[in-house]
């Protein structure tokens, strides 16, 4: 018997309780478990968290490396790493209020970029936060005054407006300053090193570049220095994660794993300062992007539960339409009954992602002229599957495949985002039951979560379960003929 979703018909209120229901759900079975559909992009989801919005892979190549590749590419990438930046600069913090998102209108005399923020830029109703519109302004003014040759990939003296961004971006900076102070001193206090290159001797131009920002890292910084010193250690990071060589020194003296993990917060750190001469590069070879306009949009309402939806966490599942789940499942579900139903009652923001969705569907803005969402951090499993289920699929810098609660449902009468809502509905039940017939069929554990991680624009995910046996049988039967084949071979 299947353990899918029994066909029904919801209203739209009842299919957004399902969802929110169905995601605690799936949240409390797997946790921070990846869903992605695609391997590669599984390998830093050990890392991901709600809390922790970066992900280590988002920096594996040095910004010199990154910027001839992407300035060398067709122009779908340049405006892809366009929007990715922007979203960048406008995300002022680590975690779930500072994600950010940008979409694009692009003109023969310029574009309009289109921003969103999980914690929403308006913070008086109809109007954004002044110092939002004055740092957009800025941002402005900094891509229309680039020209060729003033983007050099050395710290050179930041401009006003890079002063700007890293200080928009010190809550994320302060984070990372602290994040390598741990790591650095835990270094050299196991090694009895004061230097933290304790075996070979790199170019001494090399050495002295990691000195000084060790010593900048390791060093007090006084409250009224606060300011000047961010811009010292970011301006020096930049510095380094353009210089290949420290990398390369780093790993010879510290080991791999030791290396990877400064690099990473290197980069991390040197972001602000590496996006505004990213986009300064850009704008020299699309000089229409000069004449770029930032448009913060209106946060959308937040998704709350009518008052009959909020059950308990067991009456939730029946109400799903899936089976009688195995003890371990019940016992597992059991620590979170109490809670489940005060948790599904609270009040959800909409994702960036999600508010951009709604922006255009209900006709608020002319639709972007690229389908791809900038984003300050990948994006997670329920906004993947909503952008990958409308009508023209946007994609973005990559996701992580994680499932989180949290999370606000576009709520339209728009029939693009009436479909997706279904489809969201039952592509997590789905995953549920799949997660479940991994516990009852463990042979099967692999076939049945790669069915569910196949999303909606595989013919695989049409598939019923008694199809997929009848592959399966199909499968083992031609194996079987084939070794009945290699017998009679051997005997001849």
């Amino acid at each position: 018997m299947s353990v899918f979703l029994k066909t029904a018909s919801h209203s739209h209120n009842e299919r957004i309780a399902r969802i929110i229901w169905a995601a605690h759900m799936l949240f409390y079975l797997t946790n921070t478990q990846s869903h992605n559909r695609q391997p590669q992009d599984t390998k830093n989801n050990g890392e991901c968290d709600d809390r922790d919005t970066n992900e280590p892979s988002d920096n594996e190549t040095d910004y010199e490396t990154e910027r001839a590749v992407i300035l060398s590419g067709s122009r779908t990438p340049i405006r892809r790493k366009f929007l990715d930046c922007i979203a960048q600069l406008l995300s002022p913090c680590k975690g779930w209020n500072g994600v950010t998102a940008t979409a694009i209108r692009e003109g023969e005399d310029g574009v309009e970029v289109d921003v969103a923020r999980n914690d929403g830029f308006f913070s008086r109703g109809d109007r954004a936060d002044s110092a939002v519109i004055t740092y957009c302004t800025r941002l402005e003014g900094y891509l229309a005054g680039c020209d060729e040759g003033s983007t050099e990939v050395t710290a050179t003296s930041p401009e006003e407006f890079e002063l700007k961004a890293i200080n928009f971006a010190r809550r994320r900076v302060d984070y990372w300053i602290e994040d390598l102070r741990e790591v650095l001193k835990h270094h050299l206090n196991s090694t009895k090193s004061t230097d933290g290159l304790p075996q070979s001797s790199p170019r001494q131009e090399d050495a002295n570049t990691w000195m000084t920002i060790k010593d900048l890292i390791l060093q007090s910084c006084p409250n009224q220095c606060a300011t000047r010193y961010r811009v010292l250690v970011v301006q020096q990071a930049y510095k380094c994660v353009n210089t290949p060589e420290i990398q390369q020194t780093l790993s010879d003296n510290f080991g791999a794993q030791i290396a990877t993990k400064l690099w990473t917060k290197l980069n991390f750190l040197a972001r602000p300062l590496a996006d505004c001469r990213l986009l300064a590069s850009i704008v020299t070879r699309e000089p229409h992007f000069r004449n770029c306009k930032i448009v913060p949009i209106p946060p959308k309402p937040k998704t709350t539960l009518e008052p009959k939806y909020m059950i308990e966490i067991f009456t939730a599942w029946e109400q799903i339409g899936l089976e009688s789940p195995p003890k371990c499942v019940i016992q597992k579900l059991d620590r979170f009954n109490k809670e489940f139903k005060t948790t599904c009652a609270e009040a959800f923001s909409l994702h960036a992602e999600m508010q951009l969705v709604l922006h255009y569907e209900e006709k608020l803005a002319p639709p972007p002229t690229l389908d791809y969402f900038g984003c300050s951090k990948k994006t997670c499993l329920l906004c993947e599957i909503v952008l990958d289920t409308l009508p023209s699929p946007v994609s973005t810098r990559g996701r992580h495949g994680v499932c989180y609660p949290a999370w606000g449902v576009p709520n339209s009468g728009a029939d693009t985002i009436q479909l997706a809502v279904q489809r969201l509905e039952t592509s997590l039940v789905d995953r549920i039951g799949g997660f479940l017939g991994g516990l009852m069929h463990p042979r099967r554990k692999g076939q049945a979560v790669n069915t569910m991680q196949s999303g909606f624009v595989s013919d695989l995910s049409r598939l019923t379960l008694e199809e997929l046996q009848k592959r399966e049988n199909d499968v083992q039967s031609f194996k079987s003929k084939q070794a009945v084949h290699r017998n009679e071979l051997m005997i001849r």
